[in-house]
């Protein structure tokens, strides 16, 4: 077993949870994430009670130098997704 949770591995985790089909599963997950991306290109902020705030931040442009050459890259400016755990993901962890 992976230390990765895929998303086949959340599907089936539902479906059992819930008690519904494994495609009704996967037809709202994949909603929601289509949902979730939308918001994030919007500015909005996604927050999952009890797991945290998933926000995309502004990231200004910059130069970067290629590690391997040492030239110089411009880097254009971007939005990048930014994830804050809540307090209670944080505790749950504790052990």
């Amino acid at each position: 077993m992976s230390d990765i949770f895929t998303k086949t591995e959340t599907i089936a985790a539902v479906s059992a949870e819930v008690g519904r089909p494994r495609d009704e599963v996967e037809a709202v997950l994949s909603a929601y994430l289509n949902v979730a991306r939308k918001a994030l290109k919007e500015g909005r902020t996604l927050r999952l009670e009890g797991i945290g705030s998933i926000s995309s931040k502004h990231q200004e442009a910059r130069t970067a130098r290629n590690p391997q050459t040492g030239a110089q890259i411009d880097v254009p400016a971007k939005r990048v997704p930014k994830f804050s755990a809540a307090q209670a993901l944080k505790d749950s962890l504790k052990a």
